[in-house]
């Protein structure tokens, strides 16, 4: 009986010893940065959100009613922050069919208006690692606007987070120009607000992260879509996947 029990108890601190060199010495199967979008209307998801504990990046609307308390209570926790910046459609906004956010970069603005904008914005929200577009499928697929924001954000050492709304985006070849740190979405998240959707893409997208290493999933300030974020990514982490503020994974 003796002999067994030293067996088991052999067993269990070898298994244990294993896991912890794993835990400690093996790279992670793969990085995946989480972005969530759309915050500065309320207060509602935050202490859910900062109950998961892992690494997620707040992409906070400029000139809302909480923008800057959301900010304030990132920074406190540690959360990595990016200007949400609004960005023109391709579609709706000149017969106002979809309602723009307050001060959105419009393509037919002056050079001089488009910087006054994103200045705004930027210096509203201080301390930000980067900044992301809202929308924006017209202002990203054209040069001029986004050669005159990126070149902005060189200047003021920000990354520049491409959210991929059109397949025109001219993003990637401009940041290349302006040699700025930048990173595109692999996966939306929540574009159906039922929570087994919201599984299956996160899914996806670390299935996309272990085929490239690496992956950016953007997803929303909505109760569901952080539901599901507490549930699943405790799972992944505790597989190999190493959850990272964007950053982290900018190029």
């Amino acid at each position: 009986m003796k002999k067994f029990f030293f067996i088991t108890i052999s067993i269990i601190l070898v298994l244990s010893g294993i896991f912890i060199i794993r835990k400690l010495f093996l790279p992670p199967i793969c990085k995946v940065g989480i972005v969530i979008d759309d915050f500065g209307y309320n207060l509602n998801n935050l202490d859910a959100l900062f109950k998961i504990k892992l690494p997620v990046t707040l992409a906070i609307l400029p000139n809302l009613k909480y923008s800057r308390r959301v900010l304030e209570e990132a920074k406190h926790r540690r959360y990595e922050t990016i200007l949400h910046m609004p960005m023109e459609p391709k579609l709706g906004a000149e017969d106002n069919q979809i309602k723009l956010e307050q001060k959105t970069i419009l393509v037919k603005m002056s050079r001089e208006e488009i910087l006054e904008t994103l200045r705004q914005a930027i210096e509203s929200l201080p301390g930000i690692k980067g900044v992301s577009n809202h929308m924006g499928s017209k202002a990203t697929s054209d040069y001029r606007v986004m050669k005159t924001v990126l070149s902005e954000l060189k200047k003021e050492d920000l990354y520049f987070l491409d959210s991929l709304v059109t397949n025109r985006s001219l993003c990637r070849r401009v940041s290349r120009e302006v040699e700025i740190g930048f990173a595109e979405r692999d996966v939306f998240l929540d574009g159906n607000l039922d929570p087994e959707y919201i599984r299956n893409q996160f899914n996806r997208l670390i299935g996309i992260a272990k085929e490239k290493k690496e992956a950016v999933g953007i997803c929303h300030d909505r109760q569901n879509t952080i539901s599901v974020l507490k549930e699943m990514m405790p799972y992944f982490k505790k597989q190999g996947v190493k959850f990272v503020f964007l950053s982290e994974l900018v190029r």
